[in-house]
């Protein structure tokens, strides 16, 4: 040691590189990974809201028909009634 600070050898030097190497690409692979997990979880819930919406439009559209068809149904009955 000089003056307070160490004086450090190649071979360490190499080492502590190389470890940060591989502890980057490490944590890139992990960060990749999460992405891509999150990435199918959100197409999965977006598939399924999806396919609730489209089930639920479809319901909407078939009570609209049938209160349309009772709709027409009630004038019908309306028409036919005598008046008093």
């Amino acid at each position: 040691m000089t003056n307070g600070s160490r004086i450090y050898d190649q071979s360490e030097i190499r080492h502590y590189l190389n470890f940060e190497k591989k502890r980057r690409e490490q944590q890139q692979k992990q960060f990749e990974e999460q992405q891509s997990g999150h990435w199918r979880i959100s197409k999965d819930l977006n598939d399924r809201f999806q396919k609730a919406l489209y089930s639920k439009t479809l319901q909407v559209q078939s009570r609209v028909k049938m209160l349309e068809e009772l709709g027409d149904h009630r004038k019908w009955m309306r028409l036919d009634k005598p008046s008093l």
